[in-house]
């Protein structure tokens, strides 16, 4: 087979000791990433809060937790899942949470897009209100085309709104 291109994640070409391949990488300004791109979460038993108190010390990374509280916020008010080319990237910019994101038709001829700023401690609140814009600016259109039935489906689900 002749392959002219391929769009793969740079982190797990780095991982497979693939770094020289790579050619380019993919301005969020063209392209806004998946939520939750980058962000490591890691669970422990209940009972064991000796455990998730030294984890949360060592390895909580208070930036990339307040990004991710922020994008998955707006995953889960869009309500898309994998199914729909949808993306989310969060930033703190000096004290600033700064959030980007997107719905996009599976062509990506039409899509909607905007940014929201906040104190990063609002960034649930403020991933929900940009999905709620996106949804109202022709979102839910794309939602309804992409999913169909099946969004209906999901919206009874506790995954879902």
């Amino acid at each position: 087979q002749s392959w002219s291109g391929m769009v793969l994640a740079v982190a797990g070409l780095v991982r497979l000791g693939l770094s020289v391949h790579i050619r380019d990488r993919i301005d969020p300004d063209l392209m806004i990433p998946a939520v939750g791109q980058g962000a490591l979460g890691i669970a422990c038993r209940e009972d064991q809060e000796k455990l998730e108190a030294l984890l949360d010390d060592v390895l909580h990374h208070e930036p990339s937790g307040y990004a991710a509280v922020a994008e998955r916020a707006f995953l889960r008010e869009v309500g898309g899942g994998c199914q729909v080319p949808l993306g989310a990237w969060a930033r703190l910019e000096g004290e600033e949470l700064v959030l980007d994101a997107c719905i996009a038709a599976l062509d990506g001829g039409e899509h909607y897009r905007d940014q929201r700023r906040c104190p990063p401690e609002e960034g649930g609140m403020t991933g929900r209100e940009l999905a709620h814009d996106l949804l109202k600016a022709g979102g839910e259109k794309i939602l309804d085309e992409v999913l169909g039935d099946r969004r209906r489906e999901l919206s009874g689900s506790p995954f879902h709104p």
